[in-house]
């Protein structure tokens, strides 16, 4: 600045933004989000545990519940995440008391699991809403504002050398691009970020082979196979 004969190129040092392939879909990132969520596999464990605490798991004298997560379209036509339960009474039921209380558990957890499910939604669709919108505004700039800045002032420099423009003319052509390279920066900062954030609603990782909760196989305790084979 103030020296006409200087050049105002620059680059700024490092990874800027990463190179993540970011699915471009809702509903993959949606199914990213219910497997690699952390909290959401801690939901749906604890599920898995009760069933095998309260005797579900290899019996024929309480009903069978199985727990899954789907995705259903509402009014709107948006995909949202549901956890789907079904439940098979059997004949040889005999009404006892505690496969009402083992209901209302399982019941409890499913509550659990699908208000896990709808805060995993919600921060996977507000991260992919603020990813789009950093991007968006970034290919602007890039596109449309600084071309423009760069060829007003590489046509204010063949101006000046050839004494059409005085070097106040020239020094604002400067400053114009100075300030939308800036400008570029932050934005590409705010992308940068976005991802992040993104990318942490997912689970921590956009492909689906890598940070996958593993499935954890939950076993009935012997003592309650021994009382039903008792009883």
């Amino acid at each position: 600045m103030g020296r006409p004969t200087a050049s105002t190129d620059w680059s700024a040092v490092g990874a800027l933004p990463p190179t993540w392939t970011i699915p471009s879909n809702e509903q993959t990132l949606l199914e990213l989000a219910a497997e690699g969520r952390l909290d959401v596999a801690s939901a749906r464990e604890t599920i898995l545990a009760l069933q095998a605490e309260l005797g579900l798991a290899e019996t024929k004298h309480f009903p069978e519940i199985g727990v899954g997560v789907e995705y259903r379209r509402n009014a709107s036509g948006r995909k949202s995440i549901v956890p789907g339960m079904s439940i098979t009474i059997p004949v040889l039921d005999n009404g006892d008391p505690a496969v009402a209380i083992q209901s209302a558990r399982i019941d409890a957890a499913m509550l659990t699991l699908l208000e896990t499910l709808e805060s995993a939604q919600q921060d996977v669709l507000t991260g992919l809403t603020r990813y789009r919108d950093a991007r968006d505004r970034t290919t602007v700039v890039r596109r449309d504002q600084l071309s423009n800045a760069i060829a007003a002032q590489e046509r204010s420099d063949a101006a000046y050398r050839e004494g059409v423009v005085d070097l106040n003319t020239l020094l604002m052509t400067q400053r114009r691009r100075i300030a939308v390279e800036r400008n570029l920066v932050t934005l590409e900062l705010s992308t940068m970020q976005a991802m992040c954030e993104l990318r942490q609603a997912v689970g921590g990782s956009f492909d689906r082979q890598l940070d996958v909760v593993e499935p954890i196989e939950i076993e009935a305790r012997c003592h309650d196979i021994e009382q039903e084979d008792a009883s």
